[in-house]
């Protein structure tokens, strides 16, 4: 496979195509309306990376250049991986989603995630943010640039201590507190810290170096890029640190492995990759919508991914991320069998690059229909 060779150097970028030169025209076009300081951007395929560029600057004081290689925080698209961990530990009889969450959590008070509160709240409501939850714990509107500094797992429990009832119940409310919750609850039940089950199960299997959640780490020390933000992009912000909240948004990726990753995704159902611990089985059940719950989005809530259905793309399954000094979008169509990937270090632009996205996917799709 292209993507277990160097999936940074497509073969499709080895000569001129109509929808290459669409899609770089594209990337330059929004770089040239200062969308970010850097885009990097792919198309994957079952084979890996169709196509793959990066345009811009990492670091815009320093005038250093991003790169393929360059290392982007992908905020809320980390809760995909969250729950394609929590569904490994289900396949493997480990873990019911219709049990109650709080049968997972220390004993003690747990106010709303109480085991006993009728109905309770369940691992799959976390999973499929219709827990009736808060959006974020009280204390993150109080941090400024960093909102989840500093969370440790005891302000963890006392948060869950102190919510008040939960009222609605049935809706898609979408929650970083929950899925934060549902993190400790993968750790609890694999034994394991959260990050390091990452690693294990999903990160290591598909060679996945240059992904992590601390920005300090060699991993990413010098490929990292500088966050952006303010009403023109320019306002240099240093990274978040989620602590206890970790699984709710603190990765950090590149192009190349976000590739493998959604490469795993494509092929799960007809060749699967043997390093993806996920079955089919499970994969389908994250990409259908929960039935019998009510959303205001425009899109419905699957486990993990959203799921929209477009009508010239079709079904896609996606989500977008958003943290201090970045944004970001993946996407796939399972039936096409085609993935996008758009990396920003700008914040608050994340819907720019969901629309970046499907335009691209457009691209490609109208370039196999025209042959």
């Amino acid at each position: 496979m292209k993507i277990k060779g160097n999936p940074l150097t497509p073969e499709s970028q080895q000569q001129s195509s109509p929808a290459n030169e669409k899609a770089d025209e594209l990337l330059h076009s929004e770089l040239d309306r200062r969308l970010a300081p850097s885009i990097s951007a792919g198309i994957v395929d079952v084979e890996g990376l169709k196509w793959a560029q990066t345009v811009g600057l990492a670091d815009v004081e320093e005038h250093r250049p991003a790169n393929p290689a360059s290392i982007y925080a992908i905020g809320s698209v980390t809760k995909v991986f969250t729950a394609t961990l929590l569904m490994i530990l289900n396949q493997e009889g480990r873990i019911d989603l219709n049990t109650p969450a709080g049968s997972f959590l220390r004993s003690g008070s747990l106010g709303p995630l109480d085991p006993s509160a009728t109905p309770p709240i369940s691992v799959l409501d976390l999973a499929t943010h219709t827990s009736g939850l808060p959006r974020d714990p009280p204390c993150a509107s109080d941090a400024g640039d960093d909102p989840y500094h500093g969370f440790s797992e005891a302000d963890l429990y006392r948060v869950i201590r102190e919510l008040p009832p939960v009222v609605e119940r049935g809706i898609v409310q979408y929650s970083n507190l929950g899925f934060g919750i549902l993190g400790h609850i993968v750790e609890r039940v694999r034994g394991m810290p959260w990050e390091q089950a990452l690693s294990r199960f999903i990160l290591e299997p598909l060679a996945m170096h240059s992904t992590s959640l601390d920005s300090s780490s060699p991993v990413l020390a010098t490929e990292c890029t500088t966050g952006y933000a303010g009403e023109t992009g320019q306002r240099r912000v240093p990274p978040w640190n989620f602590g206890a909240l970790a699984a709710c948004g603190a990765l950090w990726s590149n192009l190349e492995d976000m590739a493998r990753f959604l490469r795993a995704n494509l092929v799960v159902c007809n060749r699967p990759d043997p390093a993806f611990a996920l079955s089919c089985a499970s994969a389908r059940r994250m990409w259908s919508p929960r039935p019998h719950v009510r959303s205001q989005e425009r899109w419905k809530q699957g486990i993990g991914w959203l799921v929209t259905n477009d009508l010239e793309l079709g079904t896609r399954l996606w989500h977008n991320g958003g943290v201090g000094g970045h944004s970001s979008y993946v996407g796939f169509l399972p039936n096409q069998a085609i993935a996008v990937i758009v990396l920003l270090n700008r914040a608050e632009v994340y819907g720019r690059a969901e629309e970046l996205g499907v335009e691209l996917l457009n691209i490609w799709l109208k370039s196999g229909s025209d042959k």
